[in-house]
């Protein structure tokens, strides 16, 4: 019998106690662990989607702003007997048009008389030039280009100016 009780006090000083905390929470599981891993990410990701969504709404209110200045440009013209009136008109619709694009961090990239960048402009032609300082450069933009921040957007459109040979 002694042997037995020692035996059984052995297996016993083996295990570590645990002695139950009131107030202390229960051990978390692997599979407890996943479950909140995966509402974690769900939650991330529908904040996400809700702040691209709201991203896109406020975008889409500002180009409205646009087309309702481009109405009331058709309207005016309707009204009017100067051409002048029209294409004042016009040229406001796309200031307030460039000026909604730099609210966004959109801004018109420089090209004209700089040398030609493949990263910044597509060069849709070539024409021959006698001064050696337009070699190489753009000496007509054909369509403007647009940055966001330091990335394109959309490249410009334009000539460069390459010398006889």
């Amino acid at each position: 019998m002694k042997s037995d009780r020692d035996k059984l006090l052995r297996d016993v000083s083996q295990e570590p106690t645990r002695v139950p905390v009131r107030g202390a929470p229960a051990p978390v599981t692997h599979s407890q662990r996943i479950g909140t891993i995966a509402e974690v990410r769900q939650r991330f990701e529908r904040e996400a989607e809700r702040q691209i969504a709201q991203q896109k709404r406020e975008l889409l209110c500002d180009m409205l702003e646009v087309i309702d200045d481009l109405d009331r440009a058709i309207d005016s013209a309707r009204k009017s007997r100067s051409d002048a009136d029209v294409r004042m008109g016009v040229e406001l619709v796309r200031e307030r048009f460039l000026s909604k694009l730099a609210k966004h961090g959109v801004k018109p990239c420089a090209a004209f008389g700089l040398p030609f960048d493949p990263k910044q402009h597509e060069a849709i032609s070539t024409i021959p030039v006698t001064a050696p300082s337009a070699n190489g450069t753009v000496v007509e933009v054909l369509r403007p280009g647009y940055l966001m921040g330091s990335e394109v957007l959309r490249p410009a459109q334009v000539v460069v100016g390459k010398m006889k040979s």
